[in-house]
């Protein structure tokens, strides 16, 4: 199996080109994965000492005191948050230049250049919607819930910190993936593989098939949750549609 990279200064055998074997590609793919490992791995180390201060913000900002339950709980809690926030900060940065770095190579020209022009949007749009998710569409989740608990069934529920932590992290991710979604429906229209008409023509399925995803990975009965997180996933839709459609 040989996958087509560009030549390095030492190769004669073709001009600009070379053939790679497979094996020297797992290597390649090996390197940039342990790249991206250490940075994660030295970011999380720099943030350590600061997570008391971001435990108190994310406290003071969703108006909860957790409770930790075990005595090695505290330690291990500062070890959680350094390393996922050295997870959202490497990947959308180290992350994606490793990436890019290992597939270009086997890229056309055109496809390059696509590529290029989207890795710094890429990047912001995660940023924005981390940020987006951090600010509001967690901590209305989760006061809603602790409301809704407290006021229908009568019991004041006692949240873990690692159930907050969790619960924070996945609703950053979730976030900053779903934000990408005005930069994934242009590159899909822009390398042919979906046209505009076609994702505009079933627009109402797509729409649906929103509210269902929402409303069975977010445990609320009263659909809150569920509209709040669809709301801006269906703009998001609308505004990849608009963009695509301003580009073609």
């Amino acid at each position: 199996i040989k996958i087509r990279r560009i030549t390095q200064k030492n190769d004669t055998t073709m001009p600009g080109k070379r053939e790679m074997a497979l094996y020297e590609h797992l290597e390649e793919l090996r390197y940039r994965l342990l790249i991206i490992l250490f940075s994660v791995l030295l970011v999380a180390v720099v943030l350590f000492p600061l997570t008391p201060i971001i435990i108190r913000q994310i406290t003071d900002l969703y108006g909860v005191r957790p409770i930790i339950v075990n005595i090695s709980d505290g330690l291990r809690i500062q070890f959680q948050i350094s390393l996922y926030l050295s997870l959202l900060l490497v990947l959308p940065t180290v992350g994606i230049y490793n990436l890019i770095v290992f597939v270009f190579p086997g890229l056309y020209p055109g496809e390059r250049h696509l590529v290029i022009k989207t890795v710094l949007p890429s990047a912001l749009l995660f940023v924005i919607g981390a940020f987006f998710g951090f600010r509001f569409v967690v901590p209305e989740i989760v006061g809603f819930m602790v409301t809704y608990t407290r006021n229908t069934l009568g019991i004041t529920p006692m949240i873990t910190f690692n159930s907050l932590i969790s619960t924070v992290f996945t609703g950053l991710l979730a976030s900053g993936l779903v934000a990408q979604i005005p930069l994934l429906i242009l590159l899909l229209i822009k390398m042919a593989i979906v046209d505009y008409r076609g994702i505009a023509g079933y627009r109402r399925h797509i729409y649906f098939l929103i509210f269902l995803g929402y409303a069975v990975i977010t445990p609320d009965p009263t659909l809150f949750s569920m509209t709040l997180l669809s709301i801006p996933t269906i703009l998001l839709f609308e505004l990849g549609l608009l963009i695509a459609r301003l580009h073609t």
